[in-house]
Formats: C-alpha cells, sequence, structure tokens
C-alpha cells in the first residue's frame, strides 16, 4: 500500500473472487501522520473508481493496538464510514500484547523505540491494566467488526465483544504455533458462541503455517481439521 496504491486492486477486481481484500496499515507515533495520508490516498484512489462494483472490496485493517494509535483506528474508522468499507483487526494475539497494553513494558515496546516510534503521546495511550479488548473498545464499539485472533479473553471482554456486534476470526493452527494455550489457556471460542459472539475460522499467514505433505494447504479446511 506504500504510496497510496493498490497494486492487486485491478487483477482482484477482473477475478471471479467474492470478499474483502484488507489494506493492513501501521500508524503510531512520529510515522502516524504519514502512514494516515497514504492510506487516505490509497482509499481515495481506488475504492470510488475501481472496486466499489467488483467480486472483492476493498477493506480497511489497522494492524493491531500496539502499531496503530487510537488516532489510527478513529481515522480509519471514519474513512470507512465515509466510503462504505469494512474494518478488520488483530486483537488480544500474544502475552506480549497483553504485557504492552495493560503495563507500557516489554518486546513491543522495546521494537516501537528502536523504529524511533516511542513518544510521549505513546506512552499515554498504555500502561493503564487493561486487557486489549477493553483497550481497544471505544473502536470496536464504533465500527471495527471484525477482530482476528483473540486468544485472550476474559469473561467480561467476551460481554463486551458481544455488546459490540464484534465478529472473532480464530486461527487455530496460528494459535497452536505461537502456543497462544501455553499463556492463556485453550481457545475461549465455544464460550464465545454461547456469549453470543459470533465466531469464524482464519488461517492468519502462511508466514507461521506449516506447509508440508503432512498439511499442504493453509486453507480454512486445515484448521478446521485442527
Amino acid at each position: 500500500a506504500a504510496g497510496g496504491l493498490w497494486p492487486e486492486a485491478p487483477g482482484l477486481a477482473a477475478s471471479p473472487l467474492m470478499g474483502v481484500s484488507f489494506v493492513e496499515f501501521f500508524a503510531i507515533g512520529p510515522a502516524l501522520p504519514a502512514s494516515l495520508e497514504r492510506l487516505r490516498l490509497l482509499v481515495e484512489r481506488h475504492v470510488a473508481r475501481d472496486v466499489r462494483d467488483a467480486g472483492v472490496v476493498l477493506g480497511v485493517q489497522p494492524h493491531a493496538p500496539y502499531s496503530v494509535a487510537m488516532e489510527g483506528y478513529r481515522a480509519a474508522i471514519e474513512l470507512a464510514r465515509l466510503h462504505g468499507l469494512p474494518l478488520c483487526t488483530h486483537l488480544a494475539e500474544s502475552p506480549e500484547e497483553a504485557e504492552f497494553i495493560a503495563h507500557a513494558r516489554g518486546p513491543q515496546r522495546e521494537l516501537l523505540e528502536s523504529l524511533n516510534l516511542w513518544s510521549g503521546a505513546v506512552a499515554a495511550e498504555f500502561g493503564r491494566g487493561l486487557s486489549p479488548i477493553s483497550h481497544l473498545a471505544s473502536a470496536l464499539r464504533e465500527g471495527v467488526r471484525l477482530a482476528v485472533h483473540v486468544n485472550q479473553a476474559s469473561d467480561e471482554d467476551l460481554r463486551l465483544l458481544a455488546a459490540c456486534g464484534t465478529t472473532v476470526a480464530y486461527c487455530p493452527r496460528a494459535s497452536a504455533y505461537f502456543r497462544a494455550h501455553e499463556s492463556f489457556g485453550s481457545h475461549r471460542y465455544r464460550e464465545m458462541l454461547e456469549a453470543g459472539v459470533r465466531v469464524v475460522l482464519g488461517t492468519d499467514s502462511i508466514l507461521n503455517l506449516r506447509v508440508d505433505e503432512a498439511s499442504p494447504r493453509m486453507g480454512t479446511l486445515e484448521d478446521m481439521r485442527l
């Protein structure tokens, strides 16, 4: 998505595929204004003109609450409302994310510092003892309807997800690869369903999936089997 371009748009628009192609972006710290400007240009150049009537449409995906500031989420929500686009985000995926959101420390803070993206404004958003889901509650209420992973969820988090109408995309093989069960216990997709939260299956990324003779595909069927 660099430079406000969506290079896959013509191919997706001409294909028989149906669905949403989410453009993922990062926007935090000093890089936030430039990132949001690139996102705005991308949407304005492509959505209304090129793919609105195609089987595959554009979606907007703030990457995660540790890589996108709340200002970035708000900007994405406004942009999505203006153009009628779906929104998605990764959420509550790892213990490192939980540590960063709740205590403003750990590897994810160290990464931001190493990239010169840590600032006083960023620090003010974190370290308030919240879970990732509680931290992102306003964005979930205002339009981010699809949350990917959600390996960590307390009973209160489940109630919040249900109240916001959030759909959870559970990625079984990705969760297993990162051993999320060792930090958070078994994924609570059954309890989510009981609480009124819609759950769908996802694959996450081929980068963290074992694709070999025993598991040759990254399709959803393989996650259903697991």
